[in-house]
C-alpha cells in the first residue's frame, strides 16, 4: 500500500484476457488500488503466452507483455466454469469497489452470468465492460482483433499513403485505446459511487473509441454530406506539405512541422534564409504551387544531416522539428528520465528490467506522488491462497480442497 494516493484502498477485480481491461487496471493499481487478478488455474491470462517480439515462445511467468500489463497486481486463480468458482468470484465481488472487464455477452452468458447483475448485491459496485463493439447493437457477440478494431473504427482509413493499401499502427493501440478510455469513466464512477453510495455499469466498445479520435475525418465527411466523397482525401501519407512532413536524414527520420508563416523559420533551419526572397516561395498560396520544389531542397538538406542535430537545432528556434526514434532511443530519453518515467521492478523469474509507469505525476502542493509500482507482475496464482483466506476467511483445509479439484 502506498501513502496518499487517490485510489488508496480502494479494491478492484479484473476479469478476462489480453490488453485492454489489463491496461485500465494497471493504471488503477498506479493510483493506488488493490487489484485482484482472476486467471483460469493452470493457464492464466493469455498475455502470458503471448509470442516474444521476435515470435519465440516466452517462459509464462517471465512474458515481457503480462509482466508491463500486471505489475503490482495479485493473482488469484478461479475456474469460473464450475459454479464453485463462480460463488468464490461473486463473494469477491461483495468485498470490491469495482470489477474491470473484458469479455463477450454470450462468455458471460454461457456461465450464467452478466456482468451489469454483478451490482445486484452491492449497488455502489462500479462494472467497468471493454468490449470490441459495446454491450448492444448486432455486434455485441463478434469475437475481433487489435486490427479489426483499428480497422472498423476508421482509423486505418487515415493511416498509410494514399497510393497504398491502408495500414494499421504498431503494436495493439486499439486495444491500449479500449483501457485508456476506460480509466476516466471508471475513475469518475468510483468518485460518484464514494460520494453517493450508487454504482455504475460502463459500457466501453474499443471500436467507438476509434471513431471518437478521427480528428478532423469526422467534420470533413459530415460537411461534404458523404461518406464516399473523393473530396476528401483520407490517406495523406507522410507528407502533406513540404513543411508538414516526415523526411529522412543521415542516420533516420525527421518530421518538420511549420505553418506557411513559419516559413522564415523553415529557410533558417535549413541554411538557405535567402529563399524567402526567392520568388517560388514568397507568398503561401504561390508556395502551394511549388510545393514539390521546396520538398526536394528540404530532403537534401535533412540527408545530409542527424536527425538529433536537426532536433536541437529546431528547439534552439523555437520551431517545431521531431525525430523517429528508435524503441532504444524512446527507452533511453534524457527527458523520460529527468520525470522518472521508468523504475526499476525485481522479478522471481524475469530478473530486474526497467518498467515505464504512467504519463502523468501528481503533486499534492508539497511533493510529487509518481506512479506507484507496489511490486512486479505476479506468478500464476501467487495470491490465491492470501486473498481468498484474509477476503472470505477460508480455511487451509478448505483451500487444499478447492486446489485439488481444479477450482483454484
Amino acid at each position: 500500500m502506498s501513502d496518499n494516493l487517490p485510489l488508496d484502498g480502494m479494491r478492484v477485480i479484473e476479469l478476462g484476457e489480453g490488453i485492454s481491461a489489463a491496461f485500465c487496471t494497471r493504471m488503477l493499481a498506479g493510483l493506488g488500488a488493490e487489484v485482484w487478478k482472476i486467471e483460469r488455474p493452470g493457464l492464466g491470462d493469455r498475455a502470458r503466452r503471448t509470442p516474444d517480439l521476435d515470435g519465440t515462445e516466452c517462459d509464462s511467468e517471465a512474458n515481457p507483455l503480462f509482466l508491463y500489463l500486471n505489475t503490482g497486481k495479485k493473482s488469484v486463480t478461479l475456474d469460473l466454469h464450475d459454479h464453485r468458482g463462480r460463488d468464490l468470484l461473486v463473494a469477491l465481488v461483495a468485498k470490491a469497489d469495482c470489477v474491470v472487464e473484458n469479455m463477450l455477452p454470450r462468455e458471460w452468458a454461457a456461465l450464467g452470468m452478466e456482468p451489469g447483475r454483478l451490482r445486484d448485491q452491492k449497488p455502489a459496485l462500479v462494472v467497468t465492460s471493454i468490449t470490441p463493439f459495446g454491450q448492444t447493437g448486432p455486434y455485441r457477440d463478434f469475437e475481433a482483433t487489435n486490427l479489426i478494431e483499428f480497422a472498423m473504427g476508421g482509423q486505418m482509413a487515415l493511416t498509410g499513403e494514399p497510393s497504398r493499401e491502408p495500414l494499421v499502427n504498431g503494436g495493439s493501440q486499439a486495444e491500449y485505446q479500449g483501457g485508456l478510455h476506460a480509466l476516466p469513466g471508471t475513475l469518475a464512477a468510483l468518485a460518484r459511487a464514494r460520494a453517493t453510495g450508487q454504482g455504475e455499469h460502463l459500457d466501453i466498445s474499443i471500436v467507438e473509441c476509434q471513431a471518437s479520435t478521427l480528428e478532423t475525418a469526422n467534420p470533413a465527411t459530415v460537411a461534404l454530406d458523404s461518406p464516399t466523397s473523393n473530396q476528401w482525401k483520407t490517406r495523406r501519407g507522410n507528407i502533406i506539405s513540404a513543411t508538414w512532413a516526415l523526411y529522412q536524414t543521415a542516420d533516420g527520420y525527421a518530421g518538420l512541422y511549420y505553418l506557411p508563416r513559419q516559413y522564415p523559420k523553415v529557410f533558417d533551419l535549413i541554411g538557405q534564409p535567402e529563399l524567402l526572397h526567392d520568388d517560388r516561395f514568397k507568398d503561401p498560396q504561390t508556395a502551394l504551387q511549388t510545393n514539390d520544389e521546396l520538398v526536394a531542397i528540404i530532403s537534401g538538406y535533412f540527408l545530409e544531416h542527424g536527425k538529433f542535430e536537426l532536433f536541437e537545432r529546431a528547439a534552439r528556434q523555437r520551431g517545431c522539428v521531431g525525430f523517429v526514434a528508435s524503441i532504444a532511443e524512446a527507452l533511453n530519453s534524457p527527458q523520460e528520465a529527468a520525470r522518472n518515467f521508468f523504475a526499476r521492478v525485481t522479478h522471481p523469474r524475469a530478473g530486474t528490467y526497467n518498467e515505464p509507469t504512467a504519463p502523468w505525476i501528481l503533486n499534492d502542493g508539497e511533493r510529487d506522488l509518481q506512479f506507484h509500482i507496489a511490486g512486479p507482475a505476479p506468478l500464476l496464482g501467487e495470491h490465491t491462497a492470501e486473498v481468498l483466506s484474509a477476503e472470505l476467511g477460508l480455511s487451509d483445509a478448505k483451500l487444499k480442497e478447492l486446489s485439488q479439484a481444479g477450482i483454484i
